[in-house]
């Protein structure tokens, strides 16, 4: 309902909800400015050319590659057609798309990773949760195919331990493919408490990509 459109729309910019999206997730497109009336027409576009079915004001897609997205809005009454303005979107590194560990434990008393040491990495946390995500700015360099000793250390009562390693840098711990050290106990069995530390070997295995990844 309402009066027909008139004149030649201007959707002015193409806005998405994220530009640096990781690769599989959901992006929703739209447009700056609304055109008002009846006998609105809409068309999206990527880089591949019109997209099959996407004809409402906005658009929800799963990106998988770097791509450029705008929407030809047409008014049916006066036959005149304006684009938005092409907004192009860069995937962002695998390195920044690992699904986010929880932030809060039921009970800071016991059960919580005091200490990993891997190579040149050698870092105490506090209680923060039965996972640790350490900033990328802590790294360190190993061999592959070479046995590399990690040491890992409990506080409260004695754990077990598992450690991923994203070997293809795909953003993704695979199991069990990634896990390259699973259920190791840290601690003596029983209900002793107190503070225990583990050590064992890890080995990146050759086929791994090179350059630097998530543990």
């Amino acid at each position: 309902g309402g009066a027909p459109c008139s004149g030649t729309p201007n959707p002015g910019n193409t806005i998405a909800s994220n530009t640096s999206p990781c690769p599989g997730s959901v992006i929703s497109l739209s447009l700056q400015n609304a055109t008002p009336g009846s006998g609105v027409s809409f068309q999206w576009y990527n880089s591949a050319g019109a997209i099959s079915g996407a004809t409402s004001p906005s658009y929800s897609t799963t990106v998988t590659a770097a791509n450029t997205y705008y929407c030809d809005v047409t008014c049916t009454t006066s036959s005149s057609t304006g684009s938005s303005t092409p907004i192009a979107l860069a995937l962002s590194g695998f390195i920044n798309c690992y699904c986010v560990p929880p932030t809060t434990f039921y009970n800071c008393t016991y059960d919580w990773i005091g200490n990993v040491t891997f190579g040149s990495i050698n870092n105490t946390s506090g209680c923060t949760a039965p996972h640790i995500a350490y900033p990328s700015t802590i790294t360190t360099s190993v061999t592959a195919g070479v046995a590399t000793p990690i040491s890992l250390s409990t506080v409260g009562y004695s754990g077990y331990f598992d450690v991923f390693v994203d070997l293809n840098q795909d953003g993704i711990f695979q199991v069990p493919s990634e896990r390259l050290l699973t259920d190791f106990m840290v601690g003596p069995t029983g209900s002793s408490f107190g503070s225990f530390t583990g050590s064992t070997n890890i080995t990146i295995p050759t086929t791994a990509t090179a350059g630097q990844t998530k543990m």
